[in-house]
């Protein structure tokens, strides 16, 4: 056997194996700047009352977005704290969407919280559509499904 290239073939794949790890190190420490986060949309499922049903008789599910009617800028970073305080189903979640295209999703399990940050970087009208079917109102417009959450210009 010939130990003096075998050794000489470990180091150089020693050397191989830390220059490559140096440089990951080096990429995630100095490369990927922490994004700033322009502002925080809060979701929460909530149970109101709908239209022409009083309080008590009959609820249903809600998303309910704050603050409302907000307008960012294409580049601005955007977290997304969904709160889930309802028992049924034990799971909600949401797909984002600008347009027809899908951005991210969001889901939280009964009584939690999570969070997703968006780069933004199309212009148009931000949407939540619910994932999980979660009752009578789950199709309804502004409801669960395509509830406006902020516009892009």
């Amino acid at each position: 056997m010939n130990y003096k290239a075998i050794s000489k073939t470990l180091l150089i794949v020693a050397i191989v194996v830390i220059l490559v790890i140096a440089g990951v190190a080096v990429w995630f420490l100095f490369l990927q700047q922490p994004q700033e986060i322009t502002a925080t949309i809060d979701l929460y499922i909530g149970v109101v009352d709908p239209p022409g049903i009083s309080s008590g008789e009959s609820a249903t599910l809600r998303l309910i977005v704050t603050p409302a009617n907000q307008t960012f800028k294409v580049g601005d970073v955007i977290k997304i704290v969904l709160h889930n305080n309802n028992t049924y189903p034990e799971i909600h979640g949401f797909e984002i969407k600008v347009g027809d295209s899908s951005i991210g999703t969001i889901q939280a399990t009964a009584g939690s919280t999570n969070e997703i940050l968006i780069k933004l970087d199309k212009a148009g009208t931000y949407s939540a559509f619910c994932l999980t079917f979660c009752g009578e109102y789950h199709l309804r417009e502004d409801y669960m499904i395509n509830v406006k959450l902020f516009e892009v210009k």
